[in-house]
């Protein structure tokens, strides 16, 4: 360092210490702490003095400490608090701090709160300017004891609590579990104070159950006097003491020669009673215990197997299910009996205690509350509740699952749903799908099979095979509820694929359906099966085998048919005749109708005797011939009658009628017979059935042909004879009734069958265009009049399951937010029916409307209508009301006008409502009269008038360019109250809000934000009511 750099470090010291403050004197010896004393230690709430021996974990403490020196009392002086203690934990803390300082009389005061752990410690008080200075103080914090709780170690079993107040813990723990003539084992007990320590000293006295004479003894007591389990005791009670490590206490328990469920019974005399212990009459404790025969090894679902160790149990929704077992096997496969199990499941709710003791035979039974929807199967799970590890489960699942939809397609890619032919396999898959759209399985189908004929059914197909004997369409069947197949993804899951094999009559005209029904719910979906004819296999005349005729006569009409293998007519294929040459033909060749039929007549027959009328059917690859004989003699049929029990029928406007169900057979027959001049029977001869009108379809049938009398000349019709069979179309009124003409040449019977229809199933439901008002607003009562410009107009459209229209049909419906005009009604001719329907009173929720009669109704109508809000509130005027009975005062249309009386004075008024307005009120404030104002919340700063309509008081004032300013005054609730059995409504205005009389007006305001128009009122002093006379001239209103 250079001589510059040493005179600058000089110079700067100088200058630093010519600055520099002169450092304050030290006091005289005399001023300094000498002194120091803890004078007093007290109950920081009750500033009562403590025992500094005993105190109380958790109590608050206020220690005063004086500090004194040679003088007198040390002022200002600080002093500070510590703890000296052995261990780390925290037994006090400081929340105001641990220093103080002294006041004139050389005290301090310093704040501690016990933290809750019990011990021994010194509290030191040391002086700030005399760190040496201190003053002593032993503490001991002692358990409080003036409120117990209990800890029970239960070993295996685990742990339970409990804190004076509450019952029992004990009665719903599992069960302390011990081996029969096994070792003994510890059952652990603990008791506390206040803040969770352990306070020694304290008896329990231990009661094991009484010996009955005969009767095997299931639970031992041991002795534990020396902190481990000795010898068995005579005595079935004992006392222990707690004390010992953490302040445990223990009972030796050993399994006795008898297996089963015991109890323990444990008392603290004189320190817990009844009144501690709800529901205990003499205030103990009562241990669950069991004694099991051996150490188990197994448990197990009684109806396990090796290929499902997990099974499946079902139980209907809602219900209680039938008892699920399981049994506890030991290592050689034999029951343990007198052993815990619990029973646990996170979906199931259980019925009765979770804990159950195995039987003599090793076995317990566990029932489950079934819920109303479980989408997936709920696993049941039990365990040893000593050995948690040891452990099964069986897995409940419901009959009926949630479905929200059933979609069906066809089996095949590319097969359209439904279309089968006689004989031939194919197939339907129905899907079951919850509100998600996800598939649920295993879930119960119910099955059904409408149809027409009673000769049409379903078989199930085997490998796609079809077998006219194989086993019918079931009741009932399930989705699959396979996760996996051989270890791949089940395709089919959640699905039910239907192999079928339809046979029986064509259904082109008159189709048949499968009918889906969820189990257990309205669900349910209809699948139209068109069961289209096969290939020809058979060629007919109608009439069959022969007919007779005169010669010269003619005869007709005759019908060559072309049928499938189940008997349904093949349209398309050609026919040629081939006559001899005695015969003439009305045509001798064209093509089989679509009922398979190909009609001609024999125009005259030139020769007499029998000669064969053949023809041949001709289509694709089938070729077949047939034949009729045809014999021509002088004795022929003279009449044909038609008989009921042996009497004739009589007929109506020429034909004999018959009411017949739609699909349904003709069940009590009539008896049809040919007589010749004498009225003898003409036996072996056939009969052509023709049906009239211009849609023979949408008629039934008259046997399936080749219809012929017997030996007496009859042929029975109806019943499980020759087939007469109402059509899909209903029939019941002007010229659409179905009519057959029987016949043998010039003889005739004409039946006429009324179809009626079937049971409705279907429909539809539609909101009228243009029938109802621009908005589809929300009312709070019924329109006195339903008209278009408060209400909306719907159709109703109902048909049976073939699509005929259910005329006559009464119906009505079941409305959520919606008013109906004239609820039940009967259908008209075509099955339809109009309602109109106004708005509920809440616009948040859609009206819904679901059409319902007296029987079953299959996919019955639904229609949920959207509600655009509420009508604009509207008040036709306000009138004074008298407060003795809420009469109506004097009215003006246009204003009112008062004086003000004071400023406490309130005006009472009763609204005069537009025609079918109400103020809305929520669902609480529904029937009830009052204000429609929650008190509470506007206490605590909400919205007062939530979900109610309230009104609104504004002031009207005019500017400088004469324009009127409106501004908002107040809200005013409205009150309800009951006239009449009717709600009326009031609103009372405070003259304060009024100022000195002005223009006003008062409107309605909706919860969903809608303002009504304004009434006007006008405040005009002095201070009393007026009563206007008719010639008192009205102040002007504001302009505009």
């Amino acid at each position: 360092m250079n001589d510059t750099m040493i005179r600058y470090l000089v110079n700067l010291l100088l200058l630093i210490s010519a600055c520099a403050q002169p450092l304050p004197k030290l006091p005289p010896s005399d001023d300094r702490p000498s002194q120091i004393q803890i004078l007093s230690l007290l109950h920081a709430e009750t500033e009562t003095p403590l025992d500094p021996a005993a105190i109380y974990v958790g109590t608050p403490l206020q220690v005063t400490i004086e500090l004194r020196t040679p003088r007198g009392p040390a002022t200002g002086s600080g002093l500070s608090v510590s703890i000296q203690q052995q261990g780390f934990l925290e037994r006090f803390r400081f929340p105001e701090g641990d220093v103080c300082t002294t006041d004139e009389q050389g005290r301090c005061r310093v704040l501690l709160v016990s933290t809750g752990i019990a011990g021994t410690l010194d509290l030191v008080a040391r002086s700030t300017l005399r760190p040496d200075l201190v003053a002593q103080q032993d503490l001991t914090l002692i358990p409080d004891d003036r409120q117990l709780s209990m800890r029970f170690d239960l070993g295996a079993a685990g742990r339970v609590e409990w804190t004076e107040g509450q019952a029992d813990p004990l009665a719903n723990a599992p069960p302390f579990s011990v081996i029969a003539n096994g070792g003994p084992a510890p059952l652990k007990i603990q008791v506390l104070g206040q803040q969770g320590n352990p306070i020694s000293g304290l008896e329990i006295l231990i009661t094991a159950p009484p010996i009955t004479e005969g009767e095997s003894v299931k639970v031992q007591l041991h002795d534990s006097s020396e902190g481990r389990c000795g010898e068995a005791l005579e005595a079935r009670s004992q006392i222990i003491t707690t004390g010992g490590e953490e302040g445990w206490a223990f009972v030796c328990l050993a399994g006795g020669s008898h297996t089963g469920r015991w109890s323990l019974r444990i008392a603290l005399p004189d320190r817990i009673d009844a009144e501690h212990i709800p529901g205990s009459a003499d205030g103990h404790f009562m241990v669950q215990g069991s004694t099991r025969s051996a150490d188990p090894a197994s448990i197990r679902a009684l109806d396990a197997s090796v290929d499902e160790p997990e099974p499946t149990r079902r139980c209907e929704p809602g219900l209680i299910s039938a008892p699920i077992g399981f049994e506890v096997l030991d290592g050689d496969a034999l029951a343990v009996t007198g052993i815990a199990v619990i029973a646990r499941s996170e979906q199931l709710t259980l019925v009765g205690s979770p804990i159950h003791i195995t039987d003599a035979e090793g076995r317990i039974q566990v029932l489950v509350q079934c819920p109303v929807s479980l989408p997936t199967p709920a696993a049941l799970q039990v365990s040893l509740v000593d050995q948690p590890g040891l452990q099964t489960r069986v897995w409940v699942a419901l009959w009926a699952q949630p479905v929200h939809q059933l979609i069906p397609r066809a089996g095949e890619v590319g097969a359209e749903l439904g279309r089968a032919e006689p004989g031939q396999p194919f197939s339907v898959i129905i899907e079951a799908r919850d509100r998600q759209a996800s598939l649920v399985p295993d879930t119960r189908i119910d099955l059904q099979l409408l149809r027409w004929s009673g000769a049409s059914e379903l078989r199930l197909a085997s490998e796609g095979d079809c077998n006219p004997e194989a086993p019918r369409l079931p009741e009932f069947m399930l989705t699959d509820g396979r996760t996996e197949v051989e270890g791949a993804p089940n395709p089919n899951y959640g699905i039910l694929r239907l192999d079928l094999c339809a046979y029986g009559p064509a259904t082109v005209a008159r189709p048949m359906s499968l009918v889906a029904k969820v189990h257990g719910q309205e669900l349910r979906r209809e699948i139209p099966l068109l069961l289209e004819p096969g290939p020809p296999a058979t060629v007919s005349f109608e009439p069959a085998e022969g007919i007779a005729m005169l010669l010269g006569g003619t005869f007709g009409p005759l019908a060559v048919t072309v049928r499938d293998g189940a008997g349904n007519g093949v349209a398309g294929a050609a026919v040629n005749l081939n006559a001899p040459d005695s015969l003439v033909v009305s045509a001798s060749s064209g093509f089989t109708d679509e009922m398979g039929y190909f009609r001609f007549l024999i125009t005259q027959a030139e020769a007499a005797g029998a000669v064969d009328l053949r023809a041949q059917a001709q289509r694709d690859d089938f070729q077949q011939e047939t034949l009729l004989t045809v014999t021509v003699g002088n004795g022929t049929p003279q009449r044909m009658r038609l008989l009921r029990a042996g009497r004739a029928i009589l007929e109506q406007a020429g034909a004999t009628t018959l009411h017949i169900p739609i699909g349904q057979n003709l069940e009590e027959p009539i008896l049809l017979r040919l007589e010749n001049e004498v009225g003898g029977g003409m036996a072996g001869l056939g009969l052509s059935v023709s049906p009239l009108g211009d849609n023979p379809q949408g008629c039934g049938q008259i046997g399936p042909g080749g219809l012929q009398t017997d030996d007496a000349g009859e042929l029975i019709l109806g019943g499980d004879q020759v087939v007469v069979a109402a059509g899909p179309a209903v029939t019941t009124s002007g010229e659409d009734h179905c009519q057959f003409d029987l016949q043998h040449g010039p003889l005739m019977k004409r039946l006429r069958i009324i179809q009626t229809a079937g049971p409705p199933s279907g429909g539809s439901l539609v909101a009228i265009e243009d029938d109802g008002p621009n908005e589809f607003l929300a009312t709070q009562s019924p329109p006195e009049v339903f008209d278009e410009t408060n209400s909306q107009g719907v159709q109703l459209t109902v048909t049976d399951a073939l699509g005929n229209p259910s005329a006559g049909l009464r119906v009505w419906f079941t409305a959520s937010n919606c008013w109906i005009d004239q609820r039940i009604r009967h259908l008209d001719e075509q099955g339809q029916g109009t309602w109109r329907i106004a708005g509920g009173r809440d616009y948040s929720r859609p009206c819904v409307l679901q059409a319902v009669t007296d029987g079953a109704w299959i996919q019955a109508p639904t229609l949920s209508m959207v509600l655009d809000g509420h009508p604009l509130p509207r008040i036709n005027g306000l009138r004074r009301a008298d407060p003795s009975n809420n009469a109506a005062g004097y009215q003006l249309v246009n204003s009112t006008f008062f004086k003000l009386e004071s400023g406490d004075s309130i005006t009472r008024f009763h609204l005069d409502l537009a025609d079918g307005y109400a103020p809305i009120r929520p669902a609480d404030f529904d029937g009830r009269t009052g204000n429609c104002f929650n008190q509470d919340v506007a206490e605590q700063g909400g919205d007062p008038f939530q979900g109610c309509t309230k009104a609104e008081l504004w002031s009207v004032d005019l500017d400088q360019e004469g324009e009127a300013q409106r501004s908002k005054q107040m809200d005013l609730p409205i009150e309800a109250a009951v006239e009449e059995g009717r709600l009326k409504y009031f609103l009372s205005l405070h003259h304060s809000g009024l100022g000195d009389g002005r223009e006003l007006e008062i409107r309605f305001v909706e919860p969903d934000g809608a303002v009504g128009a304004g009434i006007p009122l006008y405040a005009h002093p002095p201070i009393e009511w007026l009563e206007l006379t008719p010639d008192y001239p009205p102040i002007p209103l504001l302009p505009g």
